[in-house]
């Protein structure tokens, strides 16, 4: 099945199962569901229970919350790649999109606390923002432990990782 969210029935479908749903997930950049007349906030104001997480590149406000982003990049933003310079003298990517798969789980983790407490609400996270916290709670729990593993990184340029 395909939907024209250009098309008021379609747009109005969605909308309804919308309205249906425990979870919403959406990861685009802010002005994608505006476009279409999607309002996020109405929706979860209006729908009693509805867990609604946004995921962007660099967050929902200020002039980067227009700009794409992708794993590598957002994890660039988020202060991975400063921490790999700072730490070995290199400069490269640390993790491979590594900030996908970290805000992935910190959504799931999110989502799923509000459905166990019966809450709804909107939860917004940004890629870049999920890297730059992950690096701080590192440096928190283990310094040491980061600039081993940064060093590592940086010797594996090349070589296979296994």
């Amino acid at each position: 099945m395909s939907v024209d969210l250009h098309s008021a029935s379609d747009r109005a479908a969605v909308i309804a199962l919308i309205r249906r749903a425990n979870v919403v997930i959406e990861s685009a950049r802010p002005r994608a569901l505006v476009q279409l007349g999607i309002d996020a906030e109405r929706l979860v104001r209006d729908t009693a229970g509805l867990a609604w997480v946004t995921i962007t590149a660099h967050g929902i406000s200020g002039e980067a919350a227009g700009w794409t982003g992708f794993g590598d990049d957002t994890a660039v933003a988020g202060g991975l790649s400063q921490a790999l310079y700072d730490a070995t003298g290199t400069i490269g990517f640390v993790g491979d999109a590594i900030a996908d798969p970290l805000t992935g789980i910190v959504a799931a983790a999110e989502a799923g606390r509000m459905i166990a407490h019966g809450q709804g609400g909107r939860i917004i996270l940004s890629m870049s923002g999920i890297a730059s916290l992950a690096l701080e709670q590192s440096r928190a729990h283990d310094e040491t432990g980061l600039v081993r593993q940064l060093e590592s990184w940086a010797a594996a340029v090349g070589k296979p990782i296994g």
